[in-house]
């Protein structure tokens, strides 16, 4: 039996806590945050006058009058991601760096709390959390002290968690007890997320990433929902197929429909417990014995997958479908509009991870030449032009783009109607301060032991940054009073401007040469403006 204890904490209506919270907008107030005419996320006070995601916004304001509708933040000509929303869907991107920056705090909530637990981002606003190590840690301290009820008469065992499932939990069995202790932390994960960023979650507490995802949905919002092992099989009775984790797309769809051929009742929303029904010879021939053997354990509740610490992206993508298009002027400001999401992005990654990205792709969509065909993304990569980590730039992002566009895609890609840029391939910077410091401490030592002609005799040298440096009572008068952190600063500086320069000359040559190919290469006629 597994003996983990995992949490699944889920933000509720995370975007739109975000824009209340933003706009000072006070919680029991109906709203819904859209992106172009449709809504994207919508809170409970909405949802109780019968408004839903994906809903046109002319829809819900007829059903919901008094709903606040916000706009998410967008991108275009010239603005930063601070600028003005303009929601024009023709010259503008949608842009969720708000809500990635609220979930930056929500982490750093975590870690502050529990800064030796694996946690998984799993996506913008859910995160699992292993606390089996802490709650094997926290136990002795609480062993003894939690016995009686509360004032309505609910165990205080439970730490106010809804226990799924008939009957109380039991303080004589050891898993049930241990997870006592992980609604425990849950509790108290919850209550520092609300207290560091004002925003309301829901947890599940069990013993596998599974069970603790299908708890955390039981009883939103703002709650926490307790599954212990002896009860997955009545959960299971209840719970649809499909929501079950990973059985929403086709593969749910092609399971239910084999489902359907062993159940009486045809006719009715399947649960998880119906697909007991196949026979596993039947699940094998349809799936493969790799595939129906992870049915088989997910529908008695069994999930054997580790909390894997994935915070960092892999990749960043900024992305644009638009109407199609062989400008090469539009495409231009496409790119120039992506590169202003894509830089900023580059440097809060920089800044978190010390890390910078040593790839950028130009992802690009031709429109199909025949009606009802399907298109699919093309990329063409290259190494990241060079540029301070700490400092992209927008316009270096936009001119590297724009040469792979032309050299690499422009034949293929035209007419256009999607654009993306990504960053890839992450590796650590190294720390430049310390380098510097010590370049320029190197620099004095040579300086001092040549300060007196006389001295015959070699001696090693201990130096300080912080203080003079001497040697057997000798010192340098021209290097007594060189400040290293004053000079480290400004040889940073000198390397970034030089560095800046050389790679838009760099990028200027390329240009001279690409324009020279594009000339004899046959496809100038992608290049004429309309």
């Amino acid at each position: 039996m597994d003996d983990r204890i995992i949490l699944h904490i889920d933000l509720d209506c995370f975007y739109c806590q975000v824009e209340h919270r933003r706009l000072g907008i006070p919680r029991e107030v109906p709203l819904a945050v859209q992106q172009w005419d449709g809504l994207i996320a919508v809170n409970y006070p909405a949802r109780e006058q019968g408004v839903t995601r994906h809903m046109r916004t002319t829809e819900a304001l007829a059903i919901c009058p008094n709903i606040r509708l916000v706009h998410v933040q967008t991108i275009g000509d010239g603005d930063s991601l601070d600028g003005p929303v303009d929601k024009v869907r023709l010259t503008q991107k949608a842009c969720l760096e708000r809500y990635r920056l609220a979930n930056a705090e929500i982490l750093d909530a975590l870690h502050t709390e529990v800064p030796n637990s694996r946690i998984e981002k799993a996506s913008i606003d859910e995160v699992y959390i292993d606390v089996t190590d802490l709650v094997d840690l926290e136990m002795p301290k609480f062993e003894a002290d939690r016995p009686g009820r509360d004032s309505e008469g609910q165990p205080l065992f439970s730490w106010g968690s809804v226990v799924y499932g008939t009957g109380s939990l039991d303080p004589m069995d050891v898993i049930e007890k241990r997870l006592s202790y992980g609604a425990m932390i849950a509790s108290r994960l919850r209550g520092a997320i609300q207290t560091k960023t004002g925003f309301s979650s829901s947890a599940g507490i069990s013993v596998n990433k599974l069970l603790a995802k299908i708890g955390s949905a039981k009883n939103k919002p703002n709650q926490q929902t307790l599954i212990r092992p002896r009860v997955v099989q009545e959960l299971m009775s209840e719970l649809p197929l499909r929501k079950l984790r990973l059985l929403g797309g086709k593969f749910g769809e092609e399971l239910a429909s084999l489902c359907k051929g062993y159940i009486e009742d045809s006719g009715r929303e399947l649960v998880v417990a119906d697909v007991h029904s196949i026979p596993y010879d039947a699940l094998v021939a349809k799936f493969g014995t790799e595939k129906s053997s992870w049915v088989h354990d997910m529908i008695q509740g069994r999930d054997s997958e580790d909390v894997k610490e994935r915070e960092k992206q892999k990749s960043m993508l900024a992305a644009k479908s638009f109407a199609a298009s062989s400008d090469i002027t539009v495409i231009e400001r496409w790119i120039s509009i992506l590169a202003a999401e894509l830089a900023p992005r580059m440097k809060s990654d920089y800044e978190t991870y010390n890390r910078r990205p040593k790839t950028l792709g130009v992802h690009f969509r031709q429109q199909p030449k025949k009606a009802g065909q399907f298109s699919s993304d093309r990329t063409r990569q290259s190494p990241m032009p060079r540029m301070p980590p700490q400092m992209p730039c927008k316009k270096i992002l936009t001119e590297a783009a724009m040469e792979i566009f032309k050299t690499r895609c422009a034949s293929e890609a035209m007419p256009c109607v999607r654009l993306a840029l990504s960053a890839s391939d992450f590796v650590e910077c190294p720390n430049e301060s310390k380098a510097i410091t010590r370049f320029l401490t190197q620099v004095k030592k040579k300086a001092i032991s040549s300060c007196d002609d006389n001295t015959t005799q070699k001696t090693s040298v201990q130096l300080d940054s912080k203080a003079e440096e001497k040697q057997d009572g000798i010192s340098c008068p021209l290097l007594d009073s060189v400040n290293v952190q004053e000079q480290e600063k400004l040889l940073r500086e000198a390397s970034m401007l030089h560095r800046l320069e050389k790679s838009k000359a760099n990028i200027t040559q390329k240009n001279q040469q690409v324009s020279k190919r594009i000339k004899t290469g046959g496809i100038q006629k992608f290049f004429q403006p309309k």
